[in-house]
């Protein structure tokens, strides 16, 4: 489970670099905490996007939902 409020990173990128997104865009990097994976020594044997699948599993719907939504939250907060 996440903890409210946490902190998360944003990055910028066309802020600094215009070639980063098209005309009149933007493109972000949002980074958000989470709990710790479990880690499995026979994934590192796997093709990537197995792998990634399998890291991806341990995270429900539920817990992406709200970390979007508590992230946009004090996105909009900060006009």
């Amino acid at each position: 489970d996440l903890l409210e409020p946490f902190n998360f990173y944003v990055h910028r990128a066309s802020k600094t670099d215009p070639t980063a997104a098209p005309n009149g865009c933007d493109a972000l990097l949002i980074l958000v905490p989470c709990p710790t994976l479990l880690r499995n020594a026979d994934v590192a044997n796997l093709p990537r996007e197995k792998a990634l699948e399998f890291y991806r599993q341990q995270f429900d719907d539920e817990i992406v939902a709200k970390a979007r939504k508590a992230v946009l939250k004090r996105l909009a907060a900060m006009k």
